[in-house]
C-alpha cells in the first residue's frame, strides 16, 4: 500500500514467508516497481481491445486490476517483469487496469461474469474464444501477490496458459439466478466499503480507526470470493436443495 504503516506490515509478512519457505521472492519497492497501473479514460475499451488481440494471437488474456499505491499490485508487476517470468508470459496477452482509489469498474469484472474486483490486484485469466475466466476457483490468492514465491508464479501461469474452460461447477438456471443476485447484492456492499476507504487512502490516513476499517473490508472481500465459489459447489452437488446463503456481520460504521 502507499500508506507507510501498512506497507511496512505487509513487507514484514512477505519477508517472513520468504524465510520460512526458503523461496525466491521479489520485494515490491514503490520507487522501483514497474509503473504499469496507468489511469485510462477508456478502461472498458482497453480490455476489449486486449481481448481481441488475444483472440487473434490465440493466447489466453491476463487482466490485472490493480493500483500503483497497492503493495501487492506492485509485487505482482515486479514478478511479471522478472526474467524468469518473461517466457511464461509470452504465452499470454497481458493488460493492466488501473483501479486507482477503488474506482467502480464493475463493468469490466461483470463483462466476464464476476460481480466485482475483490482485491488489488485481481487477476483474471480469460480464454478469448470461450470468454470464460478460467482461474475462478483460485484467483483469490493473488490478493496477496507480493507474498507468493516466484516458483508458484511460474507454475501457476504455466498451467493456466492452455486452459479454455471456466473452473466454476455447472449449476441449474434457478440456482444460477440466486447466486448472481447474491453476488450483485454483496458487490454493492463491497463498493460501499471501498467508498468508505477512499478518503483515508487519498489523505494517507494512518489512524487506528482507518486501519480498522481497512481490515474489515479486506476480511469481507476475501471471504466473499471463497463463499461465491462455495455456493457454486453447493448448487452443483445438491441441485434440488435450497442454497444456504452466507451471512456477514455489518461493518462497524453500518451499526452507527
Amino acid at each position: 500500500m502507499r500508506l507507510k504503516l501498512v506497507s511496512t506490515i505487509l513487507l514484514a509478512l512477505s519477508l517472513l514467508v520468504s524465510a520460512s519457505a526458503n523461496a525466491l521472492m521479489l520485494v515490491a519497492d514503490p520507487d522501483t516497481s514497474p509503473k504499469v497501473y496507468v489511469d485510462s479514460q477508456t478502461p472498458v475499451q482497453d480490455v476489449e481491445q486486449a481481448l481481441l488481440k488475444a483472440k487473434l494471437s490465440d493466447k489466453n488474456l491476463i487482466v490485472v486490476m490493480g493500483a500503483q499505491w497497492c503493495h501487492d499490485s506492485r509485487g505482482l508487476a515486479s514478478q511479471f517483469a522478472s526474467k524468469e517470468m518473461l517466457p511464461v508470459l509470452e504465452q499470454y496477452e497481458v493488460t493492466y487496469v488501473d483501479v486507482g482509489y477503488y474506482k467502480d469498474l464493475r463493468a469490466i469484472s461483470e463483462r466476464f461474469g464476476l460481480a466485482h474486483y475483490f482485491a488489488t490486484p485481481t487477476v483474471m485469466i480469460i480464454n478469448p474464444q470461450t470468454q470464460a475466466v478460467v482461474n475462478t476457483s483460485d484467483m483469490h490468492i493473488w490478493g496477496s501477490a507480493d507474498s507468493i514465491p516466484q516458483q508458484e508464479y511460474i507454475d501457476y501461469f504455466t498451467e493456466y496458459a492452455s486452459k479454455s474452460e471456466s473452473t466454476l461447477p455447472e449449476v441449474s438456471a434457478e440456482h444460477l439466478k440466486v447466486i448472481q443476485k447474491f453476488q450483485s447484492d454483496q458487490a454493492n456492499r463491497l463498493m460501499l466499503g471501498y467508498t468508505k476507504l477512499i478518503p483515508g487512502l487519498e489523505n494517507d490516513d494512518e489512524s487506528e480507526e482507518f486501519f480498522d476499517q481497512w481490515r474489515q473490508v479486506r476480511k469481507f472481500r476475501t471471504k466473499l470470493q471463497t463463499d461465491i465459489f462455495a455456493l457454486y459447489e453447493q448448487a452443483s452437488e445438491n441441485p434440488d436443495s435450497t442454497l444456504n446463503l452466507p451471512q456477514y456481520q455489518p461493518f462497524s460504521w453500518e451499526e452507527l
